[in-house]
């Protein structure tokens, strides 16, 4: 009785074994390498076909219909015709675009610097500064600013004190390469400033 039980036993792990060998093999049967080779076995038994005058032709004739069409679609491309048409309530304005904003106005006159000077120990660079007169403890000084930030303040003599204009405006004049005259005019007077040129 012990034999015939250890003999079924045997008998029944064997099959458990085997059956569970079959179903791996058929869980790893389809990989990518097979996929490929049967893509690839495919693109060699296809038979190759020529494309002939009168296709070539049909096809042009094709596309030269959706580009007719196109006039009619509003400027869209044959291939976006099934898409729907954004529409925006505000169209940007190609003008405008183009268009140079403005400078935002000043009280203060624009001088351009031609080179750089020394105002003691500060050195003012070549370039654009907004110039404004200061009164401070009866001396005038002319402040350089360039946007928000103020450069140098430089003290200045005022030339004419009749003055009748309200206007502001500001030059610079070069003397024998050596000095710098930067002139200042508003309804206080006109500034004068002589200043050192860095060589």
């Amino acid at each position: 009785m012990k034999r015939l039980c250890l003999i079924f036993l045997i008998i029944f792990l064997n099959g458990i074994q085997y059956t569970v060998a079959q179903e791996q093999e058929n869980f790893y049967e389809p990989s990518w390498d097979q996929y490929l080779n049967n893509y690839t076995q495919f693109e060699k038994e296809r038979p190759k076909k020529q494309v002939t005058q009168e296709e070539f032709d049909r096809a042009i004739e094709v596309i030269n219909s959706y580009q007719k069409k196109d006039k009619v679609t509003n400027g869209r491309k044959w291939w976006q015709l099934w898409k729907k048409e954004e529409k925006s309530l505000v169209r940007p304005d190609t003008e405008k675009k183009n268009e140079i904003p403005e400078t935002p106005s000043s009280p203060d006159p624009l001088l351009r610097l031609p080179v750089d000077i020394f105002n003691g120990d500060l050195i003012i660079r070549n370039g654009f500064y907004l110039i404004s007169a200061v009164k401070k403890e009866s001396k005038y000084f002319l402040i350089f600013k360039q946007g928000n930030s103020y450069v140098a303040e430089v003290e200045a003599k005022n030339i004419n004190k009749d003055s009748d204009t309200k206007s502001q405006n500001t030059s610079a004049e070069i003397i024998d390469n050596n000095f710098v005259k930067i002139y200042y005019h508003n309804a206080e007077g006109l500034f004068e400033v002589s200043l050192p040129i860095l060589k």
